[in-house]
């Protein structure tokens, strides 16, 4: 059995609303146990895609990025979570150097930091403006990262979390009040879609909330949270962070799957809330 078939077939067999297998599919739990490990393999050895470019940020990010990011200065601070390489804050950094313009507080954030890969926007932007930082976003210290201007997520944490809400509290934190937070948490579909089984779609991130008031979907999810004002929601979202108190409806997990792009996750809303400060 290759990996390939490994996968769907286990996003088959989860995909059911019983999470059983249908009648034409078995597993047995040593099977599955093999399934699982090796759908972990991929984040736990940081196989994901860590090359992106600026390029593709201006490509696959709402209007919103573009716009921001053309106003950062030397006194602003960008935050990439999930940066890779680095080679989107290269190649930003090679672009204000090339038209004499003031580099901003570049800050690439990763679970982990690539190995034996020169850290090009370490050398576009210079050691004292650039910096790479290792671990959890949901760890990250505010005071001692420093709050900033403008927080992009390309397909990074938020779209491999099994709890977004955690992590969209972590970035709301790390964003000074007026500032942008831009998402790409599905790689195809827009967020407005009603999602529902199966979520058999390997380039998406279909979800389904169940309680609070039925189904809800992730745009009407990001709507409901206070402290923030959502300016755009499609094949992304960006958000600003008003001088309100946050308040996000909490998630857990119903199950979540890690395929060979996005994992696929179903959440259900607990009734209580995430606040800050």
């Amino acid at each position: 059995m290759t990996y390939r078939s490994v996968v769907v077939m286990a996003t088959l067999v989860l995909a059911t609303p019983a999470f059983a297998p249908p009648d034409d599919l078995k597993m047995t739990p040593q099977g599955f146990c093999v399934v699982m490990r090796l759908l972990s393999d991929r984040l736990a050895n940081n196989l994901m895609v860590i090359e992106r470019k600026f390029e593709h940020y201006l490509f696959h990010l709402p209007n919103q990025f573009h716009e921001k990011v053309q106003k950062l200065d030397g006194n602003s601070h960008w935050i990439d979570a999930g940066a890779g390489e680095a080679r989107a804050m290269a190649g930003y950094a090679e672009r204000l150097k090339r038209d004499g313009k003031d580099i901003p507080k570049l800050t690439a954030l990763a679970m982990k930091r690539p190995e034996n890969v020169p850290l090009l926007a370490e050398a576009a932007a210079g050691s004292a403006r650039f910096r790479y930082l290792e671990g959890k976003v949901e760890d990250a210290d505010p005071a001692k990262l420093g709050q900033a201007d403008l927080i992009t997520d390309l397909f990074g944490p938020f779209t491999y979390t099994d709890r977004m809400d955690l992590v969209l509290l972590s970035y709301l934190k790390l964003a000074k009040e007026g500032g942008t937070i831009v998402l790409s948490p599905s790689q195809d579909e827009p967020l407005s879609r009603d999602f529902r089984y199966p979520p058999l779609e390997m380039f998406s991130a279909p979800m389904r909330f169940v309680g609070l008031r039925n189904r809800m979907t992730l745009e009407k999810w990001f709507r409901s949270i206070e402290g923030i004002k959502v300016e755009h929601v499609g094949a992304g979202v960006a958000l600003t962070r008003t001088g309100a108190p946050i308040k996000i409806p909490e998630m857990e997990p119903a199950f979540f799957v890690s395929t060979d792009d996005v994992p696929t996750r179903q959440v259900k809303l607990t009734g209580k809330f995430l606040t800050y400060p």
